[in-house]
């Protein structure tokens, strides 16, 4: 997915059928669904990009980043930090169980524990040379996890075949092995479950991103 310059919104190039089975891809839903799936969330980023860009655009001004920054480079950067690695993934492990939690009450409490958990990493590890890391990861926990949403949602739909949300979510989530992805797809789980109306938030003018939407989920109903 790119943005088309000087225009607004975007396009996406993606491989057909063929190029994938080729690569040995599988997945339980079959391999066209599962690419269903990989289309809607790279169209979901041709839908960010107005507020992305810009937004990155300034980040690079402000910290000299260069053009490869994207959703991966905080694991890049991170993945060989222990310490780091299993915050990231408790944090992770907070956010499944509040989106599947029997009742709100409990949902909002563990969604609570989720934020703090998100900020108190943030507060230790995003400070000096990293602190360039604190926006962009909200940036792309939002970007990454409104793709994964989408193509759960469109799953679960009865549009989509309606697949049973367990098995929706394990073959979205895959081998959960790109950050910003799985915990993007946790967090997005909780807001959609807690906070009515929140894609009029996420797609306004000036977007209400991840961390603030994870915020209003544990305030939810109080």
């Amino acid at each position: 997915a790119a943005p088309r310059p000087g225009a607004e919104g975007g396009y996406f190039a993606m491989s057909l059928p063929p190029v994938w089975r080729a690569a040995g891809v599988t997945s339980a839903l079959g391999l066209e669904r599962l690419m269903d799936g990989v289309m809607l969330h790279e169209l979901m980023h041709t839908r960010q990009f107005y507020f992305a860009n810009p937004r990155l655009a300034e980040l690079g001004r402000q910290y000299g980043l260069g053009d490869d920054i994207n959703d991966d480079s905080i694991q890049q950067r991170f993945a060989d930090d222990p310490p780091y690695a299993a915050a990231w993934r408790a944090e992770t492990d907070l956010l499944f169980p509040a989106a599947a939690a029997p009742g709100k009450a409990e949902a909002r409490r563990l969604a609570g524990q989720a934020l703090a958990a998100m900020r108190a990493r943030q507060a230790r590890w995003f400070t000096g040379p990293d602190a360039q890391w604190a926006p962009l990861d909200d940036i792309f926990l939002t970007m990454e996890g409104l793709g994964q949403w989408l193509a759960y949602a469109w799953y679960v739909s009865p549009q989509g075949g309606g697949i049973d949300p367990a098995t929706a979510q394990r073959e979205v989530r895959r081998k959960r092995s790109q950050w910003s992805q799985d915990q993007g797809l946790g967090l997005f789980l909780v807001i959609d479950r807690l906070v009515p109306g929140w894609q009029r938030e996420a797609f306004a003018v000036k977007p209400v991103l991840a961390m603030a939407q994870l915020e209003r989920s544990a305030r939810a109903g109080r």
